[in-house]
């Protein structure tokens, strides 16, 4: 063999070689999008029950929280009713002092 047949030989290869790579890619582009559009028409079914659970810990959520802070938002509520009824005796003792 010569060297002019070691070439042929060799880019003979090299396009079987992008070839078979092509195919490789080809199927796996495929595989993908295939995988894509079945998990399209399965996701809003899915979605709808990951959006329930979602909507159940929201409300428990909400519902905990509002137990919890409940008590710091009366105590708060209390502690500035309070301090309003200070605020209006003093002001109404300053008054009359003062006239």
């Amino acid at each position: 063999m010569t060297l002019a047949d070691w070439r042929d030989v060799s880019v003979i290869l090299l396009a079987v070689e992008a070839f078979v790579f092509g195919l490789v890619l080809a199927a796996l582009f495929f595989a993908m999008f295939k995988g894509v559009s079945v998990l399209n028409r399965k996701l809003p079914a899915a979605g709808l029950v990951v959006r329930s659970y979602f909507q159940r810990a929201e409300r428990s959520t909400k519902i905990a929280s509002q137990r919890i802070v409940a008590p710091f938002i009366t105590a708060g509520a209390g502690t500035a009713q309070v301090k309003r009824w200070q605020r209006s005796v003093r002001s109404s003792f300053r008054t009359k002092n003062e006239v």
